[in-house]
């Protein structure tokens, strides 16, 4: 970390500064915890305050070290023009920019022909078909950008409340389909397919500290065009296949992600991040998209 100190002062009551520091990882994989130590008149302090206010709970104000993870991950990406259409809102384009992608936030309104030909990948954010009106008509144009050879990638949605039947190219059907068990065993279905193997060798490492779930709302019924790539179960229930489908449309792909990205990037996930890249990279071949 440098530098290792940085001096500071504050003068009135409630006064706040912002300060810069430079973390080199080391090569390869590591993680680690930062803990940042004020120093003032010869007593060292390490914690932070996070309240909780909500009507429906007391109030608590909890004391904790003001650790931040750090995880240096190894993560091969394929440069690509992306468009991201927020959905409910995430931090899934936050996270792609940070491992060195340019994302560009795409207005669902200014969705055209036009707009979308400057991208070679677009990724709806979660419940985007829930909650993203023009939608219900703006499909058809991403669908078309999809045939000319754009690669499409669409995270969860509420099988419910959805402001078009037609999320897909093809027929595609949302059940409450989930895994809640994040630990539980992943079968890759499709080894060699190629979202598994370019740029990132995925591998059952990949699908390991994953946090709070694998994912949620899987399709349950879906044209034979879409291909299933994973299948997982909680503890005593069926084996499902609907958490990743990918299928070609025209000179394009088409993904539905029942994965719950937006909770494992901003975590941290390596395996996540390895296996996202590797869908953004579909439709690249020879250094053309």
């Amino acid at each position: 970390v440098i530098p290792e100190s940085i001096p500071f002062t504050f003068s009135k009551s409630g006064e706040s500064i912002a300060v810069m520091c430079t973390i080199t990882p080391p090569k390869g994989e590591a993680q680690s915890m930062l803990r940042p130590e004020l120093l003032i008149n010869n007593t060292t302090y390490h914690h932070k305050i996070t309240v909780l206010d909500y009507d429906h709970l007391p109030y608590m104000s909890i004391v904790q070290d003001a650790t931040v993870p750090l995880r240096s991950m190894d993560i091969q990406i394929i440069d690509r023009p992306i468009a991201y259409i927020e959905g409910a809102g995430d931090d899934v384009a936050k996270a792609l920019t940070q491992i060195g992608y340019k994302v560009d936030m795409l207005d669902p309104k200014d969705i055209t022909p036009a707009s979308l030909s400057k991208y070679q990948v677009v990724v709806l954010g979660i419940r985007a078909f829930n909650t993203i009106e023009p939608l219900a008509y703006k499909n058809k144009t991403l669908f078309d950008w999809v045939q000319e050879g754009g690669t499409m990638i669409v995270q969860y949605n509420v099988n419910r409340g959805l402001v078009t039947e037609n999320i897909a190219p093809y027929p595609l059907t949302l059940s409450r389909d989930r895994v809640t068990e994040e630990s539980t065993p992943v079968t890759i279905a499709e080894p060699d397919h190629i979202a598994f193997t370019i740029p990132n060798k995925i591998k059952p490492a990949d699908f390991e500290g994953w946090v709070q779930e694998r994912g949620l709302y899987f399709p349950n019924q879906w044209d034979p065009q879409f291909l299933p790539l994973l299948e997982m179960n909680d503890s005593a229930e069926s084996p499902m296949k609907g958490a990743l489908l990918v299928a070609p449309y025209g000179k394009g792909h088409y993904v539905y992600s029942g994965l719950s990205w937006f909770r494992h990037l901003p975590a941290g996930v390596p395996g996540a991040y390895r296996l996202l890249s590797n869908l953004i990279s579909l439709g690249y071949k020879n250094g053309k998209s």
